[in-house]
């Protein structure tokens, strides 16, 4: 069946990272934003750039997507995708 799950998940620690991509690929979802940054906080002179906000597809085909870091509402930055469902069975 296909399915998105989205959000932030609070993955801070690269081991987080990884295994959220093991869950979710062992599952048959797959990312377009690879591990990314989507988070970023400047601490003193030290950039701090983290994976935390996640989009996962299962069945579902990416034909463009994006991380939009002009917008500085938040510090989390907004990702987008567009989509189409997959032709065929799988």
């Amino acid at each position: 069946m296909p399915a998105i799950v989205l959000g932030d998940m609070n993955t801070w620690e690269q081991e987080a990272v990884e295994k959220t991509f093991k869950l979710f690929e062992s599952e048959d979802f797959r990312t377009p934003f690879d591990d990314q940054p989507t988070f970023f906080r400047r601490a003193f002179f030290v950039s701090i750039d983290l994976k935390l906000d996640w989009i996962w597809l299962r069945k579902l085909e990416t034909t463009s997507c994006g991380i939009d870091r002009k917008i500085g509402l938040s510090d989390h930055w907004p990702l987008w995708v567009v989509l189409r469902m997959r032709s065929g069975k799988g």
